[in-house]
């Protein structure tokens, strides 16, 4: 044995030696990194603490390096091949190499997979077969047939993975689309009641102009309207089949023995209640992702399909239990408001001894008719509320009401009372209107009336400038920096506590007088930094921010992907199982709802992806949450990794970013703004890290201040 581990020692070296004529292992202050001699340049950057070549295999040559307190294995070409997470690299031989964690030797390979675990204390590898030393007995042997049988094997499961990850993304798109084009009840209601209505109230070419008249009148019409809003119900639930709410995720949650329910938490219909006898409850529990889902029956609820009730089959204990929505009691079908129908007038036409009468006969006896008195279109207004006075006019004897819409949002508005002039009421109305402190866009108020049975006028719009004074945002900080994790499938990081603390107070120092006030920043760092933690504030965070306000998110720690999910680990995430974690949707989902209340959202990620590198940091380039007034700079790109270098105690792309706000990223005007600090970022990464990181910044909502320095 001990010849062999001298031979295997002599062939590492030979190696060594052979590989010099394209690339080598080099060195600059201290750090170690790839260059390649032929083109005279860096292939990585110099910041492993060690380095040295391996072997070759299918004509690449393989180097294990080590950062930080971790090693993995890199190619020729600086791509990383085995994750940054092992105590030692040992022989290597067609590809398989022997790594050390957590004290015990394994096998693994250039594809990323642990062919063998980590449980044994030595082993070596040669071109035919391997041995590894139990703490306890003999070695034991395997050839390297038999590891390529596995590798193969492995490959091919991966093969078979993406496949099946681009069938379902394939899926969940065709599933989305069909959402998305059958999830409005009410326009596919109007599409489907529209021409049959239109075609319906045509005077038939042999029909008697008294008989026409009999027939085609406004209540006839509301009945013929009712009865094909009913058959589009029916439609449309049948049409959505694949998106009823029943097939969601159900979780079972609580139960509550003093009322005899379980709780159950669904992702389209929220939190259920469904009885079940206390009896029957532990069979109900164990069963429970067993139960078939049967007899469902539905309602139309907010535009979309909701769920009356629904059985809950044990086939164990042949025992139904039933869920019922009690809103579902009372629903007599679903009201669309006429409003959104736009039916063709119809004019018949009858001939009489020397004259031509045209006759307007529709369904709707006479339209009501709305015009807007005050104020004129284009005219400015200075106090936010607004009183427009308007003139409505039915034929129905009825009451009008009036309907109000700014910038295309429906408000809720009464019309005031006005005292009689000598017992003559005014021939106009009025409603006060809170209207946006908006200077850069215009405002539309657009109104339309009805009557008594329903009919709506034509909508009256006039567009108003704001041109008073504009009220100072508020700031609002949220940083989290995880670099202690409590998991010992999570590697510590060097730096990442410290970069959210350094981002908070390179805010807090600047000059903020543009806003109206700093509100207190919420900073969760190691220990603080758990997934309760991180969901609550945000929620909280997403409660308290008002229209206008600027909020500046920062992450900083390792990341996970599972399948097309993404996580960032929280200090009390479990890295093998990352639904313990905080779900990137949801801080997209906290992110929207800002983003809904007019506020400009930022998001620094400085994250790990997925398994790629558990002991350094990285990211997705198509790890996203740009949509409307979100702007997103991210670390790296999905092949890249996110440096942090132990001179500068942050992140490189933390570094970049703390430089950038301190006022390196500053214009002319002494400004700190979106396009100069993503431009700042994006140099100062790619000339610090020779080009191997390139930083990701993103943005749709345009270039805008974030503050002026001192």
């Amino acid at each position: 044995m001990r010849k062999y581990l001298l031979f295997a020692a002599f062939f590492v070296m030979v190696a060594n030696i052979a590989y010099a004529q394209d690339t080598k292992v080099d060195y600059k202050d201290g750090h170690a990194g790839i260059y390649n001699m032929r083109f005279n340049r860096w292939v990585t950057q110099p910041i492993y603490n060690e380095m040295r070549v391996i072997g070759s295999y299918n004509g690449l040559y393989y180097y294990s390096a080590k950062l930080n307190a971790s090693w993995g294995v890199l190619d020729e070409n600086g791509k990383t091949v085995a994750d940054f997470v092992y105590e030692a690299i040992g022989e290597f031989n067609n590809g398989f190499f022997l790594m050390k964690q957590r004290g015990n030797w394994g096998i693994g390979d250039i594809y990323n997979h642990v062919i063998i675990k980590c449980n044994y204390k030595g082993g070596w590898i040669s071109s035919t077969r391997l041995g590894l030393e139990p703490w306890k007995g003999d070695y034991q042997y395997t050839s390297m047939d038999e590891l390529v049988k596995i590798r193969n094997a492995r490959i091919k499961m991966d093969k078979e993975a993406a496949e099946r990850r681009a069938k379902d993304e394939q899926e969940r798109n065709r599933r989305q689309q069909k959402e998305k084009e059958l999830a409005s009840f009410t326009e596919y209601a109007r599409t489907f009641v529209e021409p049959k209505i239109n075609e319906w109230q045509k005077k038939g070419e042999f029909e008697k102009l008294a008989d026409y008249q009999k027939r085609v009148t406004g209540p006839n019409r509301t009945k013929m309207i009712d009865s094909l809003t009913r058959e589009a119900e029916r439609l449309f639930i049948a049409e959505n089949a694949n998106l009823h709410p029943e097939n969601a995720e159900m979780k079972l949650d609580l139960y509550d023995s003093e009322n005899e329910v379980f709780f159950i938490e669904s992702s389209k219909l929220g939190k259920m209640v469904i009885p079940v006898p206390i009896a029957d409850g532990p069979d109900f529990k164990a069963h429970f992702s067993r139960l078939e889902k049967k007899n469902a029956h539905y309602y139309i609820s907010e535009d979309k399909i909701a769920l009356a009730s629904l059985d809950f089959y044990d086939k164990e204990t042949d025992k139904t239990f039933t869920y019922s929505n009690s809103n579902a009691l009372t629903y007599n079908h679903y009201n669309i408001d006429p409003d959104k129908y736009q039916f063709e007038l119809v004019n018949v036409v009858t001939a009489r001894p020397a004259t031509i009468e045209t006759v307007a006969s529709t369904s709707k006896p006479q339209r009501p008719i709305v015009s807007i008195l005050f104020p004129e279109t284009n005219t400015t207004y200075s106090d936010p509320v607004v009183s427009v006075r308007y003139q409505a006019t039915v034929f129905d004897g009825s009451t009008p009401t009036i309907h109000v819409w700014v910038n295309g949002m429906e408000m809720e508005v009464s019309p005031k009372a006005k005292a009689n002039k000598k017992g003559v009421a005014p021939a106009w109305d009025e409603v006060d209107l809170v209207l946006p402190k908006d200077k850069e866009r215009l405002c539309n108020v657009m109104l339309a009336v009805t009557d008594g049975s329903g009919f709506s006028s034509e909508n009256k719009t006039v567009s108003l400038k704001y041109v008073g004074d504009v009220p100072k945002p508020k700031l609002h900080l949220f940083a989290v920096g995880v670099s202690d994790y409590t998991s010992p499938s999570l590697s510590k990081l060097g730096y990442a506590a410290k970069d959210a603390q350094d981002f908070v107070s390179t805010i807090t120092a600047s000059d903020l007088s543009m806003y109206e006030r700093l509100t207190p920043p919420v900073i969760f760092t190691n220990q603080d930094a758990t997934k309760s933690n991180i969901e609550k504030g945000l929620a909280t965070l997403a409660k308290e921010v008002d229209q206008d306000d600027v909020v500046m998110l920062f992450f900083s720690g390792h990341g996970v992907m599972d399948g097309e999910d993404t996580y960032f680990m929280s200090v009390d995430a479990a890295g093998d199982d990352p639904y313990t974690g905080v779900d990137f949707s949801l801080i997209r989902k906290n992110m929207t709802k800002m983003k809904d209340k007019k506020c400009k959202v930022l998001i620094f990620m400085d994250a790990c992806y997925s398994g790629a590198m558990y002991s350094t940091k990285s990211n997705l380039k198509n790890i996203t949450f740009v949509e409307s007034d979100i702007v997103g700079f991210y670390s790296s790109t999905a092949s890249q990794t996110s440096a942090e270098f132990s001179a500068d105690e942050n992140g490189v792309f933390t570094k970049a970013l703390i430089s950038g706000l301190k006022g390196k990223a500053k214009n002319k005007e002494g400004e700190i703004t979106t396009f100069g600090l993503g431009k700042y970022i994006s140099d100062y990464v790619s000339k610090q890290t020779g080009g191997t990181q390139s930083p990701i910044f993103e943005n749709k909502v345009g270039d805008f201040v974030l503050y002026k320095t001192k």
